[in-house]
């Protein structure tokens, strides 16, 4: 499941990244569609953890999170256009702090989980409080922001297809 959520970010942040002129037009209708299969991925993932005992309160808030947000860029990708980078802004935030609190629970990539962590939290600052910075570099922090993320679930897929198990994020 990190492997699929690795790579439909980092697909998205490449669609972002060489589209700066339509994302605003089109990106919406994909984010959307994104989140809501990651939103399913995650709470169908989570729903049998809460029977087995397992932690699954992150797994599930994030997925009812990711479906929100994708119904909502889904149903009105237009009228939703403007406040995208705000939108992103707020779930990369709940995102960067998700790994920051799950770099305390595990002891493998701790400093790495960390370090992510923190990263996308200032990437989602920038995308909050400066949404109109420079008209096209919020597609391109946009981007940035989606690879960064994409690229670091390829990562903890190929660590844990190694036998290095981790909590999912």
């Amino acid at each position: 499941m990190i492997l699929i959520k690795g790579i439909i970010l980092t697909a998205l942040s490449f669609f972002v990244l060489f589209n700066p002129k339509d994302t605003f037009k089109v990106a919406a209708f994909y984010l959307g569609v994104g989140f809501f299969i990651m939103g399913i991925i995650l709470v169908i993932k989570g729903l049998p953890k809460r029977k087995e005992g397992e932690t699954w309160n992150w797994e599930i808030l994030e997925g009812i999170g990711d479906l929100i947000l994708g119904f909502l860029l889904v149903v009105a990708p237009m009228a939703l256009a403007a406040i995208i980078p705000i939108l992103m802004g707020i779930w990369a935030g709940f995102y960067g702090v998700i790994q920051i609190i799950d770099s305390f629970k595990t002891p493998d990539n701790r400093l790495l989980r960390l370090l992510i962590g923190i990263i996308i939290i200032l990437l989602a600052g920038v995308l909050i409080f400066n949404p109109l910075l420079l008209g096209l570099t919020i597609a391109i922090w946009l981007g940035v922001l989606l690879l960064v993320a994409g690229v670091y679930n390829i990562y903890l897929a190929i660590k844990i297809k190694q036998g290095k198990k981790e909590p999912t994020s």
